[in-house]
This record gives C-alpha cells, structure tokens and sequence, in this order.
C-alpha cells in the first residue's frame, strides 16, 4: 500500500466465541483462524504501521442471528448461501437500523490509514 493509502477490512468478532458450538462451525465453515474485538484488531493494525479511522460491529440484529444459526446448523454455503443472501442482507440491514446493540454484532468493521512507510 501506498503511504496514506486507506484499508477496509471486515472480520469475523469475538461475539462467535460466546457460543462455542457456532464458534467451531464458523471456524469450518467460513475458515476462520481468528476473531477479533475492537481493541485486539485496533492494537494488531497499530502495530503494523496503521492509525484506525473507525470502528464498527455490523450484522447482529435477531434476524441475523437466527439466519446465522441455522445457516451453520444445516451447512449453508456455495449457491444456496448466495441466494439466501440476497434477500436475508437487505432484511438484516434494516433490522439492523431499528434493533441496534453496540459491540454485540457478528462482524467487525475497521477503517486504516497506513502512516508514513513501513511493511503492507
């Protein structure tokens, strides 16, 4: 990356180890070797020559949930997962909105800046 350049990034949060059993499916499912909370990927990025612009969980109002968990109970995944997903977004997106609980969402949203030069 260019110095300055800007990095989007989405993980999986540590929200999955709560329930070990969706935690191990999401790991095989999704191939997953790490979760992350706000200040362990914040501290990863800034030790890597990074300044976090924003951080932000997304995609855990209880319409996310019950389709996560019965995704990775029946092993959704390939054409079948895509087609859900056209639907099962838009209708987690506006729960989402009107249901909201902070850093209780599946999935970690980070914004980077790199800063000056370094390894990326």
């Amino acid at each position: 990356m260019r110095p300055n350049g800007t990095l989007v990034l989405t993980v999986d949060s540590s929200i999955y180890l709560r329930d070990n059993k969706l935690s191990e499916r999401q790991r095989k499912v999704s191939h997953v070797v790490n979760f992350y909370d706000g200040l362990a990927l914040t501290s990863r990025l800034e030790d890597n020559g990074f300044e976090v612009l924003r951080s932000r969980y997304i995609l855990k109002p209880p319409t996310w949930n019950v389709l996560t968990k019965i995704g990775t109970g029946v092993r959704w995944g390939g054409y079948s997962w895509k087609a859900l997903s056209l639907t099962a977004y838009p209708l987690c997106w506006l729960s989402e909105k009107l249901l909201q609980k902070k850093e209780s969402e599946y999935t970690l949203m980070q914004e980077a800046r790199t800063l000056g030069k370094g390894k990326y």
